[in-house]
C-alpha cells in the first residue's frame, strides 16, 4: 500500500484594524479570534499530539503583540471594563449595537439570558428608539451583557477545562463586577500565553510556521493590476497600479518579523488568497522561501493533468516547490461539515481520505489548506469535537501520517512544473478583488495615495509605511462589488479609507477630499442579471422541477453579520424570470427564516420610467397572506412562488425593472436581497422570441 502524508495548513489572518494616525483599534477581531479560535487551535495540537502547519500573517501577529503589551486603545476593551453605572448614553448605545456580534444559532439562541437581552434590545437597533431601549436596560442588564459577550469569545477548551470559566458559563446571569474583572483577566492571560504557546509547539517539533506578505496583499496585483487580464475579461483600472518594490518589501519584512517573533526559520509562503502568477516566483525565491502554496485550480491551468492522483505531490518550479490544496476537502471543512452531525462529517472526511490513499500509485501528499478561524463559529462546540476526531482517526489509520508541509515536500517525490498560471483559489481569477466598479475605484484611490507617498521625504515615508502596507491588503476589496454583501462592507470601506488618510495625517498633511467619500455605491448600484429565456413555472409553492426555473435569474442570500451573526441566511435564495406577459418570483426561506412566527416579506419593484410597486406578504401565526392590492397568483408551501402580470404593475414590454426583497420582523429589516443595490432585468419586448431564438 502506498503511504499518504497529510499536511493541514491553517491560515491565521486579520487585517490591520488599527488607525495608525490615532493609534487606536477600530474593530476587536484580533483580540476576540485570538482568545477563542487561535488559542483553541494551538491547544488542540498539543493535546492530540499531531503535526500541522500554521500560517501567520505578519499584520495579525503585530496586532497580537500590541494586545500582549497592552499597547492598544480598544473601545470594546475599555467599555468591557467600565462599570455599568459609569456608562454614559453614547457608551450604552455602543454596547447595545456591538455586544450581540456573536453567532445567533450557536450562542445567543442557546443562552436564555443572552436571548432575553437580545429580544429586549430588539432585532435591530433603531437610533430613533435608542433612548427608550437604554432606559429599559438596568445596570445588571449591561453587566450581564458585558460578561456574556466576552465569555462567548473565549476558547471552548478553556470553557471546558477552567473551573472559574465553567462556573461563570453555568451561572448564566446576575453576574457581579468582581466576576467580570476575573473574566477579563482570564482573557488577558489567554492573550499573553498565545505566542509563547506557538513557540513551544514549534520547539517541540509539532508545528511548522509559514507566513504571507506583511499585510496580506494580492501579490500579482501589487506587481501590476494589468496581470488580471490573463484570467478575467473585466474592466481594469487605467492607468494600472504597479509597485513591485512594495511587494518585495512586504515579503522581506514579513518573513523577518515572523522569524524574529517565533524564533523560527520560515520556509513556506501562502500567497494571500492563493493568488499567483509567474511574476511572483522570482520574488519568492529571492527572499529564501523553499515552498509556496495555491489551489488545485491553478495546477489544472498550469499543466495538463490526466489523473486526480497527480494533485497529491509537490511540484518543482525552478528553485522553489509548489503545493496545491485539495479544493474539495478544504472547502468541505470550511463550509459544509459544520452543518452535519460530527460523526457523519468525520466519517465522510475519512472515507474521502481513504479513497485518495487507496488510489495512489506511489507515496503521495494531501494538502488541506483553509482559514483557521472563521469556520469554527458555525460548528457545534466551536469545532473541537470535529477536529479532535479528525486528528485521532488520522493518527490511527494505516498508511496515513500527519506531517508539516516542509516534511511532505522532503518526503514525497516532486514533479517538474514549467510555469504557473495566473489566478487565485476562487475560480482561478481575481474577480473578487478587481474588475467591478467599486474594486477599480479602490485601486484608483490606492494609486493616487501611493504616488503622493513617493514624493514624501524618507522620514515621512518611514512614518507612513505601515499605513501604505495596510491599504495594500486584500481584505478591503473583498467587500467591494457584488460578490460578498454583508453589513461588514460599511466598516471595511471606512477602515480602508482611514488607512489611506493616515498616510497623510501621520505626517500632518491634509488628505485629498475624495478620501472622505465612500466607495460604496449603495442604493444606486444596479446588478444586472438577465434571465436566459422565457419561463412558465407552475405556481404551486414547490420548487420541485429544476427545469421550471433553469432559464430564470438567481440570487443567493448570505448570512447576516450585523446586529447578530446568523449561521445561515434568512432568505436562502430568490429566483425570477418572465414570459411575454408575467413576471415570476420564487423566494426560498432557510430554516432560520421559517422559524419566525410573524414576519413580512416585501418585493420592492421599480421600472426605469419611475413606476414603483410593492408586493407585500405577511405571516402571522404560520399563516401567510397577500397584503397588496396588486393582483397576483401565489402559493406558499416549501417556497413562495408569485406570478404578476407586468401590465398590472404599470410596466411595459422592453422596460428595465429593478427590485429587491425585504424581510421584516417588528417593522425592522432583518434581511435584504441583495444587501446593497437592486437586481435588474429587462422585460421581453415584442421581438424577444425572434431575437433570442436558437436551434
Amino acid at each position: 500500500m502506498s503511504k499518504l502524508y497529510i499536511s493541514f495548513l491553517w491560515h491565521f489572518h486579520q487585517p490591520f484594524y488599527k488607525d495608525f494616525s490615532k493609534d487606536t483599534y477600530l474593530l476587536p477581531w484580533v483580540r476576540l479570534h485570538l482568545t477563542k479560535n487561535y488559542h483553541m487551535m494551538g491547544k488542540l495540537i498539543d493535546r492530540e499530539d499531531v503535526k500541522v502547519t500554521f500560517n501567520f500573517t505578519p499584520c495579525l501577529v503585530e496586532q497580537i503583540i500590541d494586545y500582549v503589551n497592552k499597547d492598544t486603545d480598544d473601545l470594546f476593551v475599555n467599555l468591557s471594563f467600565k462599570p455599568p453605572a459609569s456608562l454614559n448614553e453614547e457608551e450604552k448605545i455602543f454596547i447595545l449595537k456591538n455586544f450581540f456580534k456573536v453567532n445567533w444559532d450557536k450562542v445567543i439562541k442557546k443562552n436564555p439570558r443572552y436571548s432575553e437581552l437580545f429580544f429586549k434590545r430588539g432585532y435591530s437597533f433603531d437610533k430613533e428608539k435608542n433612548y427608550e431601549v437604554i432606559k429599559s436596560f438596568s445596570d445588571q442588564d449591561f453587566l450581564d451583557l458585558q460578561i456574556l459577550f466576552n465569555l462567548s469569545w473565549i476558547s471552548e477548551i478553556s470553557l471546558r477545562e477552567d473551573e472559574e470559566l465553567k462556573r461563570l458559563k453555568d451561572k448564566g446571569e446576575k453576574f457581579t463586577e468582581k466576576e467580570k474583572l476575573s473574566l477579563l483577566k482570564k482573557q488577558e492571560s489567554l492573550i499573553e500565553e498565545s505566542i509563547p504557546m506557538f513557540k513551544e509547539l514549534y520547539r517541540n517539533g509539532k508545528i511548522e510556521i509559514s507566513t504571507s506578505p506583511y499585510s496580506h496583499p494580492i501579490m500579482p496585483l501589487i506587481i501590476s493590476t494589468d496581470i488580471a487580464k490573463r484570467c478575467q475579461n473585466t474592466p481594469l483600472p487605467s492607468p494600472p497600479f504597479s509597485r513591485t518594490e512594495d511587494l518585495n518589501l512586504q515579503l522581506k519584512e514579513g518573513k523577518e518579523f515572523i522569524e524574529r517573533t517565533f524564533e523560527t526559520e520560515v520556509s513556506g509562503l501562502w500567497p494571500s488568497e492563493g493568488a499567483v502568477s509567474r511574476e511572483i516566483v522570482p520574488l519568492i525565491t529571492k527572499q529564501g522561501f523553499r515552498w509556496f502554496a495555491t489551489d488545485e485550480i491553478i495546477l489544472y491551468k498550469s499543466k495538463k493533468i490526466t489523473k486526480r492522483r497527480d494533485l497529491y505531490k509537490p511540484y518543482r518550479l525552478g528553485k522553489v516547490n509548489v503545493i496545491f490544496r485539495d479544493h474539495t476537502l478544504s472547502d468541505l471543512i470550511g463550509f459544509t461539515y459544520s452543518s452535519m452531525k460530527t460523526e457523519d462529517a468525520v466519517n465522510d472526511f475519512m472515507s474521502r481520505v481513504r479513497y485518495i490513499r487507496d488510489n495512489l500509485s506511489e507515496d503521495g501528499a494531501l494538502f488541506i489548506i483553509l482559514d483557521g478561524e472563521n469556520a469554527w463559529e458555525f460548528y457545534p462546540g466551536s469545532g473541537i469535537d470535529f477536529l479532535s476526531n479528525i486528528y485521532r482517526n488520522l493518527k490511527k489509520e494505516e498508511g496515513i501520517e500527519l506531517i508539516t508541509v516542509s516534511e511532505a515536500v522532503s518526503k514525497v517525490k516532486s514533479e517538474e512544473l514549467e510555469t504557473i498560471s495566473t489566478g487565485s483559489w476562487i475560480e482561478g481569477n481575481f474577480r473578487v478583488w478587481i474588475g467591478e466598479e467599486e474594486d477599480n475605484i479602490s485601486w484608483k484611490y490606492l494609486k493616487h495615495v501611493r504616488d503622493d507617498f513617493e514624493e514624501f521625504t524618507q522620514e515621512e515615508k518611514k512614518k507612513a509605511k505601515k499605513a501604505i502596507f495596510a491599504a495594500e491588503g486584500s481584505d478591503w476589496n473583498w467587500w467591494y462589488g457584488n460578490e460578498h454583501q454583508k453589513a461588514t462592507h460599511f466598516e471595511f470601506d471606512s477602515l480602508y479609507r482611514r488607512h489611506l488618510m493616515s498616510v497623510y495625517e501621520i505626517n500632518n498633511k491634509k488628505p485629498p477630499d475624495f478620501l472622505f467619500n465612500s466607495i460604496l455605491r449603495g442604493e444606486e448600484m444596479l446588478i444586472q442579471i438577465e434571465p436566459k429565456w422565457l419561463i412558465k413555472p407552475l405556481i404551486d409553492g414547490k420548487d420541485t422541477d429544476f427545469f421550471e426555473w433553469v432559464n430564470g435569474g438567481l440570487w443567493k442570500g448570505e448570512a447576516s453579520d450585523g446586529a447578530m451573526v446568523i449561521s445561515e441566511p434568512i432568505i436562502e435564495l430568490i429566483k425570477f424570470g418572465f414570459d411575454m406577459e408575467n413576471i415570476y418570483f420564487l423566494v426560498k426561506f432557510s430554516n432560520t427564516g421559517l422559524s419566525f412566527k410573524n414576519f413580512s416579506l416585501e418585493i420592492n419593484l421599480r421600472g426605469e420610467h419611475g413606476r414603483k410597486r410593492k408586493i407585500v406578504f405577511s405571516k402571522e401565526d404560520d399563516n401567510l397572506k397577500l397584503e397588496s392590492e396588486i393582483p397576483a397568483v401565489w402559493e406558499f408551501d416549501k417556497v413562495l412562488e408569485v406570478k404578476i402580470p407586468f401590465l398590472d404593475l404599470g410596466f411595459v414590454r422592453g422596460e428595465k425593472v429593478s427590485f429587491m426583497v425585504l424581510f421584516y420582523v417588528e417593522d425592522k429589516v432583518l434581511a435584504r436581497l441583495p444587501q446593497r443595490g437592486r437586481l435588474m432585468f429587462t422585460l421581453p419586448d415584442d421581438y424577444y422570441e425572434c431575437k433570442n431564438w436558437e436551434v
